[in-house]
């Protein structure tokens, strides 16, 4: 599940108008990989692995579209 959501970084270009946010995420997840007799061949339903990730989305402030785009990933 979802351990942290946090506010990473935040950029403002006043000639482009262009605006990006980057949010940080920290999540705990399994993985498994089960055949089609159900049996698993890869990874374990009780081992939990952190996962940290962070998105930057970015959106021209004063446009009519209110939506902000999925511009990077990464760590």
């Amino acid at each position: 599940g979802l351990r942290e959501l946090a506010l990473h970084d935040a950029s403002f270009n006043r000639d482009t108008k262009e605006a990006e946010i980057s949010v940080r995420f920290v999540g705990e997840i399994t993985s498994v990989v089960r055949n089609a007799a159900g049996e698993i061949v890869e990874g374990s339903p009780t081992e939990i692995k952190r996962q940290r990730d962070i998105w930057t989305f970015g959106r021209r402030m004063g446009s009519s579209d209110p939506n902000w785009q999925l511009v990077a990933t990464g760590d």
